[in-house]
Formats: C-alpha cells, sequence, structure tokens
C-alpha cells in the first residue's frame, strides 16, 4: 500500500498532511498457454491441467491480476484440455471461465504452437489488455517448424502490446532418441526454437521429463511477479504534481485577498 500528501485547510493555511494509505493497485498479466495436442502428449496436458489453478493463485497473491489465454483442443481430444475450477468453469468440456479463463479451442500440431498463436490471435486479441505484460508459454514434445526469429518478428508486428513479451517453454532439450537418455522417448524432438526463444526474449525453459510441472509453473509465475511492473499509483507521481500546483494556487489566492485586505474565510 502506498501513502501520499494531500493539501489540507487548517486555521486559514494549506498544509500538507500524509493521507491513509491507498490499497495497492493490481499488475495485470496476460499469460497465454499453448499446448501441443498431438496424441502423445496426453500426459503432459493432464499436468498442465493440474497447475494451472497453482499457477493463477501464485500470480494473485503477489499482486497480479492474471488471464490465462490457452490455446489447445477441449477434453473431446485425446490430448484436450480441461481446467478445473476454480479457474475453469469446472465443467467440460465447456470449461472457458471468462475473463479470467479464455480457452481458444483449436487442434494445435506437433510442430505448429508458434504458427497457431499467430493464426489465432485474432480470436484472443479481445481478451488482451493493452496495458498488460505478455507471457507466452509453450508446452510440446516437438519443435516448431516456425523459426524463433520469424516468430519474433510476426508477433510484434500483428501485436505492438508484445513488444517485451516473456517466452517460456516446457519441451526437450536433449536427444529424446539418446539411449543414455533416461527420458528416452518421452519427447519427439529437442525444442530447438524454443529455446532460442527463450534466449532471444527472456523467461525459463523446463524439461518435458520433469514427473510433474508444478515447479516449472511455480518458475514461471516468479519470473512474471518480477517482471511485470505495478502500475503507476495515480496517487504518488501525479498526486505530488497536483498537491504541489494546489498549493501554489492558493498561495496566490492569499495574496491578492491580502493585497485587496480581504478575506481568506
Amino acid at each position: 500500500m502506498n501513502s501520499h500528501l494531500v493539501p489540507v485547510l487548517i486555521g486559514g493555511s494549506l498544509v500538507l498532511q500524509l493521507a491513509a494509505p491507498a490499497r495497492a493497485q493490481l499488475a495485470p498479466a496476460d499469460v497465454i498457454v499453448v499446448v501441443d495436442s498431438s496424441a502423445s502428449m496426453s500426459a503432459e496436458t493432464s499436468m498442465v491441467e493440474q497447475s494451472l489453478n497453482a499457477f493463477t493463485a501464485n500470480l494473485e497473491a503477489s499482486g497480479i491480476s492474471p488471464r490465462i489465454i490457452a490455446i489447445g483442443d477441449d477434453s473431446n481430444g485425446v490430448s484436450g484440455l480441461c481446467v478445473p475450477a476454480p479457474l475453469g468453469s469446472g465443467s467440460c468440456p465447456d470449461d472457458e471461465n471468462s475473463p479470467v479463463y479464455v480457452h481458444i479451442v483449436e487442434s494445435v500440431g506437433s510442430n505448429a504452437a508458434l504458427d497457431t498463436i499467430l493464426e489465432q490471435h485474432p480470436s484472443f486479441q479481445g481478451f488482451l489488455r493493452s496495458a498488460s505484460g505478455k507471457a507466452i508459454v509453450v508446452v510440446s514434445d516437438d519443435d516448431s517448424s516456425l523459426s524463433a526469429e520469424a516468430f519474433d518478428l510476426q508477433i510484434a508486428a500483428l501485436d505492438p502490446t508484445f513488444a517485451g513479451y516473456r517466452f517460456h517453454a516446457i519441451a526437450a532439450d536433449y536427444d529424446p532418441f539418446s539411449p543414455a537418455d533416461p527420458c528416452r522417448f518421452v519427447a519427439s524432438d529437442v525444442g530447438e526454437e524454443y529455446l532460442t526463444l527463450v534466449a532471444l526474449r527472456g523467461g525459463t525453459f523446463h524439461n518435458l521429463c520433469e514427473p510433474d510441472f508444478g515447479a516449472a509453473f511455480d518458475a514461471i509465475a516468479d519470473d512474471i511477479i518480477v517482471q511485470v511492473p505495478e502500475p503507476t499509483d495515480p496517487l504518488s507521481a501525479f498526486g505530488v504534481v497536483s498537491t504541489l500546483l494546489s498549493i501554489l494556487r492558493w498561495s496566490a489566492f492569499r495574496s491578492r485577498t491580502a493585497n485587496r485586505g480581504g478575506s481568506t474565510r
């Protein structure tokens, strides 16, 4: 909570007093979560579903006002999403709970997560807030057919509010077919383009082979909390300027009335 000074008239004189603390504003963050809909992603999709409520609660507890926009198949699909309440509606397949949780029902191809974000932008654009921090989370057991650099250029051209977005991925950073790797066969390919986007935009990368995604989403929440600035308190900088202007106006009024022999009461 922020305190601020206000001008108060006491005994004919204008003085500054410390006002009661104002409730801090919640910082808006819009998070796009894209889940690969291929049949091999069934277990990973379930882990995303199990993680999103705690993820959203972590953001809210830290003064963030989140909106989660999920892109993926619905629960009628083999690897479809259905997020439980309270974030989701608690009903499947219609799990949307707008505006806090929006589900863009679209089958996301194994190599098409980045393409799908661009293609579906008209579907979720109306839920984005202009002043919000933006984060993208891709969960996939494959790589992207669209390069990291091409996506980065296209999303910025498509929507300038993504200028400072952060990128996070839960994918493979190992050779999924190496006999020596304990996570062999969990993924179809190394997520090279996702690794490149994390390096390009900042964010976090997490191993798809983890037994659950709770720690991954905790780390993503931590990054969002650090990166999304607190909104400017209208009673801070603006309030100080207004207070000073009030003092100047009051002083000028006192001076004019004193010169005319008038009263200020």
